[in-house]
């Protein structure tokens, strides 16, 4: 199967490029390993959210496909008393916490619609180039299929696609997040619609409701603070009683429905050659703290795209503009990162804000 431009993973980032890209005409794939049918991190979008979604002509769907607004956010962080930070000033309305697996459908099938072809429970084994441009390996519920095209944009998140070599990766913490999913008590479903954030000494909690009377709580620490995979679960459930915030979010919710564990480390990934470059996860991470990962990932496929037609139309220097531009943003980003963390000084000599509190 030919195309001229092949996006590998189907998240927020991947199919933003492949709205942007097949509203040109181009012919776009894009393969993503799942059917949208598992828990995906990444619930709690800013204000900000709106603007690239009204880009990619999608806004009003996301408005319609009832995910919940989210009116502020209540912190403990850098003090035992909450601070109340509420959008109703925010000149783009609310926050909003959502169904990840929906939206990321929903992005998809607005990827189908502009004429893109989306290769669902498919994923790449294999890319290399020949003589005539990419030629990407893949398989699909264990039948091989083999795609070619000229250019190749990588959006399968945290982990590169394959044939990827020698790629710089800069690693500035090793944080992972400990997450619980639970179905919220009937008469506690509306008792607290902000986002809740609560530093402790080992790290810090997240809590958030979620679209059909469910929540999500997660403890945000390093990796090498965890105890071994066993212990997991009662090593956070010992920290959990020590707060207060969080502590009276649980009593919200019933007993949990799933708990995982996922990255969240910071790192700087600039990974690009002559016909293929990566976007949102595949080149950045930010901290969760920052809730911009799914906005930081819609605006840098927008920007991939812009790079691959710019590409296309003989600007050589396309891909370096634009990994020059994502450069900017990320130390940007990291001068944020360090002001929030030099804001919370109660654990002094908690190895994890220690790590976080130096130049």
């Amino acid at each position: 199967m030919d195309f001229d431009v092949l996006i590998l993973g189907g998240g927020p980032a991947g199919t933003a490029a492949a709205i942007v890209l097949s509203r040109t005409g181009l012919k776009i794939a894009v393969l993503e390993r799942t059917a949208y049918d598992t828990p995906r991190i990444g619930e709690t979008f800013p204000p900000e959210i709106c603007v690239p979604l009204q880009r990619l002509g999608v806004w009003e769907y996301f408005r319609r496909a009832g995910h919940l607004p989210a009116p502020g956010t209540i912190s403990c962080w850098g003090s035992a008393k909450p601070v109340e930070n509420d959008f109703i000033f925010n000149p783009y309305g609310c926050g909003w916490h959502v169904d990840r697996p929906r939206f990321d459908r929903m992005l998809a099938e607005a990827a189908g619609q502009q004429g893109a072809s989306v290769f669902l429970t498919t994923a790449a084994k294999r890319c290399y180039r020949d003589t005539t441009g990419w030629v990407i390996e893949a398989e699909r519920d264990g039948e091989p299929l083999r795609f070619k095209s000229v250019f190749v944009i990588d959006a399968v998140g945290r982990t590169l696609g394959p044939g990827w070599t020698e790629v710089q990766s800069l690693r500035y913490d090793k944080m992972i997040g400990i997450y619980f999913f639970f179905d919220m008590k009937e008469d506690r479903c509306s008792a607290e619609t902000r986002t809740v954030i609560e530093a402790c000494c080992e790290g810090w909690w997240y809590s958030a409701p979620l679209p059909g009377h469910k929540a999500v709580v997660a403890f945000m620490t390093d990796a090498d603070l965890v105890p071994n995979a066993r212990e997991t679960v009662k090593y956070c459930w010992e920290r959990l009683k020590k707060t207060s915030l969080t502590r009276c979010w649980i009593d919200s919710c019933s007993i949990p429905q799933s708990v995982g564990r996922f990255a969240a480390n910071t790192y700087w990934r600039p990974a690009v050659a002559a016909t293929r470059l990566a976007t949102g996860d595949a080149v950045m991470a930010f901290d969760p703290l920052s809730s911009q990962g799914v906005l930081k990932a819609l605006t840098s496929g927008q920007e991939a795209a812009q790079s691959v037609i710019a590409a296309q139309s003989g600007n050589q220097a396309a891909f370096q503009e634009y990994i020059e531009a994502l450069a900017q943003s990320f130390r940007d980003y990291l001068l944020t990162r360090h002001k929030y963390y030099q804001a919370e000084r109660r654990w002094p000599h908690s190895p994890f804000w220690r790590r976080r509190q130096g130049p």
